[in-house]
């Protein structure tokens, strides 16, 4: 017997609530995506829990400022709301406020590659990812909606804490090694593997 989405939803939702009431998790602490298919899931956890944080992936980047160095909304800086959410980890990480992440999570951030376009930042679709890489890069989008809950809770990145040197030549090396056309997909998972 089928089970209607609406069913499924609501089955997510409920799993939720548990998974959090088990580990005194509370609404307001609580982001949920509510993309696409997520608007169900997140419709019923409002409904039925209180108000967790509603995350979208789609449409424009927030009001929000871009980051610590740069005080003009999201909007101006990145093409869509994606975008903003992706580097607004990067900026937590770079500023060692965001540790612990796990190697898929890590595997998805590193892979990912963006373009300038139009003055703002875009980053790959999960289309052309999926299609480059084979995966779906859900960890790193599942940490990018916790980043977003505590910056909608007042959490910003820290001006005091500057980037070390040691990621800005990491850096430098991916980016030179991704303009060489024969380092493809494949050299990039060896060189992963390496480091990880």
């Amino acid at each position: 017997l089928a089970v209607c989405e609406h069913e499924l939803d609501w089955q997510i939702a409920q799993w939720v609530m548990a998974e959090c009431n088990k580990r005194q998790v509370l609404p307001e602490y609580f982001g949920s995506d509510a993309t696409g298919i997520g608007s169900g899931v997140y419709s019923h956890l409002k409904t039925d829990w209180g108000n967790c944080i509603r995350v979208e992936f789609g449409g424009m980047a927030s009001e929000m400022q871009a980051s610590a160095d740069d005080p003009r909304p999201c909007f101006e800086v990145y093409d869509r709301q994606v975008t903003s959410l992706w580097y607004s980890c990067r900026e937590m990480v770079k500023a060692g406020q965001l540790k612990g992440l796990n190697q898929e999570a890590i595997r998805g951030f590193c892979f990912r590659t963006y373009e300038i376009k139009n003055r703002k930042t875009k980053i790959q679709t999960k289309e052309e990812m999926k299609l480059k890489f084979g995966k779906s890069p859900d960890e790193a989008d599942a940490v990018s909606v916790l980043v977003e809950v505590a910056r909608q809770r007042g959490m910003g990145v820290s001006a005091a804490i500057k980037g070390d040197l040691e990621w800005d030549k990491r850096v430098e090396e991916i980016n030179a090694s991704l303009e060489d056309p024969e380092y493809g997909p494949e050299q990039q998972m060896e060189e992963y593997e390496e480091v990880y």
